[in-house]
């Protein structure tokens, strides 16, 4: 129990999951109270506040929960306008280590009935070279639009460079447009817009795996996580076109240590802690 003098915040259950493992819970902000349980094995669950549980969308037998330690469904987005359009979005590795961008539409009152899986389009699918370092963070921003996470591939000390190539999705976060088009458009003002070399679906790069990261309801701001390597873990506050410095830097130390870099040449985190 902890909290300011005079209040407290308590926890307590009002639901169980049996065998599955919650990874995500989201609002869809429908008015209906609930909240959206997102489990690593693959299922999206409805639960309300009396803990009366419902399943929205169970894709099991198509994630790769299991290929590896980090694969599986990461997260649930409801679109902003979920209330009107039943628009859910998620992340999850498939059965061939791909990351998945999915959209999936109710079948009919949002309010009421599940995710109708013959409803699914692909938004994006990223090949991973190996099942750690996925990344797979899905939020919407305060300009409606959708903000994806995704990790370099790993394994280890920035192998396979992933993080600082512009040409790579992998080791950045994304910004698209899912109303512009089908499956998505490209906002004009995305950083990387005028660089023929680049994709420009990038908002910001040098990450490992910023597999959370959420949005201050106050101001707005980015705040990410990212996963490192030997020694530190690290929060970032987003901003478009910032490099992080993986895998130059680790923290805000060069990484190796010996390594003779400069951590001024990249966005400094604002909390570093120990691994």
């Amino acid at each position: 129990i902890v909290g300011v003098p005079g209040t407290a915040i308590g926890f307590r259950p009002i639901a169980y999951l049996d065998d599955q493992v919650p990874v995500a819970l989201v609002s869809p902000l429908d008015g209906t109270g609930r909240l959206f349980v997102g489990t690593h094995q693959g299922m999206i669950l409805s639960v309300t506040q009396d803990g009366t549980k419902s399943v929205l969308l169970d894709v099991r037998d198509a994630t790769g929960y299991g290929i590896g330690e980090e694969t599986g469904l990461y997260s649930v987005a409801p679109h902003p306008d979920f209330a009107v359009n039943g628009q859910v979005f998620v992340a999850r590795s498939d059965l061939d280590n791909t990351v998945l961008i999915e959209r999936y539409t109710v079948a009919g009152d949002p309010a009421a009935d599940p995710l109708d899986p013959g409803t699914r389009i692909q938004i994006l699918a990223v090949p991973q070279p190996t099942p750690v370092h996925q990344g797979g963070q899905l939020a919407f921003g305060p300009d409606g639009l959708l903000y994806i996470g995704l990790g370099d591939g790993g394994p280890t000390q920035g192998a396979f460079g992933a993080s600082q190539e512009l040409s790579l999705l992998r080791g950045k976060i994304l910004r698209i447009d899912v109303d512009g088009a089908t499956p998505y458009a490209i906002p004009a003002d995305n950083p990387f817009w005028g660089d023929p070399d680049a994709r420009k679906e990038i908002w910001a790069m040098g990450l490992r795996n910023p597999w959370r990261f959420s949005f201050d309801r106050q101001s707005g701001a980015m705040w990410i996580g990212d996963v490192g390597e030997n020694r530190f873990e690290e929060l970032n506050i987003g901003r478009a076109g910032a490099n992080y410095g993986w895998p130059y830097t680790e923290g805000d130390e060069c990484f190796p240590p010996d390594s003779g870099c400069d951590p001024s040449w990249f966005e400094q985190p604002v909390w570093v802690y120990g691994h």
